[in-house]
């Protein structure tokens, strides 16, 4: 079986749905201008739900993806986006209010943290 993950629900081993640590994966940043937020994330590749036109339902636009070879890859690199993010002192800037699509925890403003320099950091932490 493989490995799968839904953030926010339980362990990667045990949850029922989201992305497959063993299929193709996407890492991408997108950006809300009315809120002034920029977010970094991750979505299988070619699924049906995919997270990042869920985004864009709710007000966001796509800025840039990469495809990676597995989610384990995927989320690898989002995550060390994401760590030397806070190692900059950098928290979220959003709430869980202001993103009923969840992904709250992984979001920026863009005053601080531009879209373009977040996806340099991208594609730094994944050479």
């Amino acid at each position: 079986m493989a490995n799968l993950y839904r953030p926010g629900h339980g362990c990667r081993f045990c949850a029922t749905g989201g992305i497959d640590y063993d299929a193709p994966a996407l890492v991408y940043v997108v950006l809300h201008r009315q809120l002034g937020a920029v977010k970094v994330g991750v979505t299988g590749a070619g699924l049906r739900y995919d997270r990042i036109h869920e985004h864009q339902r709710h007000g966001w636009d796509a800025y840039r993806s990469q495809l990676f070879d597995t989610g384990e890859l995927a989320e690898r690199t989002e995550q060390a986006v994401i760590a030397q993010l806070r190692a900059r002192g950098l928290q979220p800037f959003l709430s869980a209010t202001d993103m009923p699509q969840r992904g709250w925890t992984e979001t920026f403003a863009r005053g601080v943290l531009p879209e373009e320099e977040m996806w340099k950091l991208v594609q730094t932490v994944a050479e």
